[in-house]
């Protein structure tokens, strides 16, 4: 409203030095407050950068949930068919920024999990959803470049963390280096089971 006040004015202050302006510009001003509507712009979100975005089955069988990654945080919103919107599910954070992200389905489950590589492709999280907690929980964990391993301390401008999923969901590639592959089976996590090189 401020632009459209200090926009009259200027026209106001142009018309003026006419003759008879300032008659016609009060005549305008009595007419534009029966007749005249403002625009109102108002931000109802900050703007992010959005990492990464995909679709999966993550918080129920056959949901259509849409997930980001927004720097350090993982955010899920699931479609509300009824609505034919989107809502938002949860936020949860993350221990450092994604540098990829993907889905799969271990065997077994009717529920996607989602696989993670944090920290300049050093870890690896798979994630799964809790209905209990109403967010995302971690049920895997893996080191994908060790402390002493002299890749640590190497740097590979331009490279990006890439994950792949078998269609068939029975294995998850990582290329964690250029020059480096790593594989996982993907099986389902039991209860009580410890980290190891299964993801799910």
């Amino acid at each position: 409203q401020a632009f459209f006040f200090q926009l009259l004015a200027r026209w106001h202050q142009s018309w003026h030095g006419h003759c008879g302006a300032r008659d016609s510009y009060r005549r305008l001003t009595a007419q534009s407050n029966c007749s005249m509507s403002f625009a109102v712009f108002q931000q109802v979100t900050h703007a992010s950068v959005i990492d990464a975005c995909l679709f999966a089955s993550f918080t129920a069988p056959g949901a259509i949930d849409l997930v980001l990654s927004r720097g350090e945080r993982l955010e899920v919103q699931s479609l509300d068919r009824r609505q034919g919107r989107l809502r938002l599910n949860f936020v949860a954070p993350l221990f450092g920024r994604p540098e990829a992200v993907a889905a799969f389905r271990p065997a077994g489950s009717d529920v996607d999990h989602l696989v993670v590589i944090l920290r300049r492709s050093r870890y690896l999280t798979v994630l799964r959803y809790a209905p209990e907690f109403g967010n995302a929980r971690t049920c895997g964990q893996h080191v994908l470049i060790t402390a002493e391993d002299p890749a640590c301390a190497m740097d590979s401008p331009g490279f990006e963390p890439q994950i792949a999923v078998d269609p068939a969901q029975r294995c998850i590639a990582t290329r964690v280096l250029p020059d480096r592959l790593v594989v996982f089976p993907a099986v389902a996590w039991g209860a009580g089971a410890r980290c190891g090189p299964s993801l799910g």
